[in-house]
C-alpha cells in the first residue's frame, strides 16, 4: 500500500493516471461515481492483475506505450502506439537477437539521429524505423560524417 501512496501522485503529475473517473487501465472497472478514488483503484487493479504500474499509458480507453517500452508488448495493450511525444524505434535491444521496437524520446542537441542503426534491423534511412528524429526546434545537420541534431 505504501508504494501506491507514492506512485499515485507521480502518475497523476505525469498524466498517466486520472481522477476524473474515466478509466485509464484496460481492465479497470471504475465508474464516474468513483471520481475521488478511481486513480487509486486503477493502480490497485493493475497491481492485482500483476501488471507493471510503470506501464500505465491509457487515456480515454486508448492505450500507448511509455518511454523504453515495446509498443507491441501484449501486456501494454498499446496496439503498436507510443505515447505522445515518443517515437517507435526498431533495433536489437539489450543484447536481443531479434529486432523489435521501443518508444523513445526525440534526439536532443548533439545526438546522432542514426545512433541505433547497425543492428541489422533495417530502417537506416530518412524516415526509417531505426531513426530517432530531432526534437522540435532542432534540425539535422551532417557533422564529421554523423547526422547530428543542432
Amino acid at each position: 500500500m505504501a508504494i501506491i501512496k507514492v506512485l499515485v501522485p507521480v502518475l497523476l503529475l505525469a498524466g498517466l493516471l486520472s481522477t476524473t473517473g474515466a478509466s485509464q487501465a484496460p481492465d479497470a472497472s471504475c465508474t464516474e461515481d468513483d471520481s475521488e478514488t478511481s486513480g487509486l483503484l486503477q493502480v490497485s487493479q493493475l497491481a492485482a492483475d500483476g501488471k507493471s504500474i510503470a506501464a500505465v499509458g491509457c487515456a480515454s480507453g486508448e492505450c500507448c506505450a511509455p518511454a523504453g517500452k515495446d509498443p507491441y508488448d501484449p501486456e501494454l495493450d498499446a496496439d503498436g502506439k507510443c505515447c505522445d511525444g515518443l517515437h517507435k524505434v526498431k533495433s536489437k535491444w539489450w543484447g536481443s537477437q531479434t529486432c523489435n521496437f521501443h518508444c523513445l524520446v526525440c534526439s536532443k542537441a548533439g545526438e546522432d539521429v542514426y545512433r541505433y542503426c547497425g543492428s541489422g534491423c533495417g530502417g537506416c534511412h530518412a524516415g526509417g524505423d531505426a531513426l530517432v528524429p530531432c526534437c522540435t526546434g532542432l534540425t539535422q545537420k551532417l557533422v564529421k560524417g554523423r547526422h547530428m541534431c543542432v
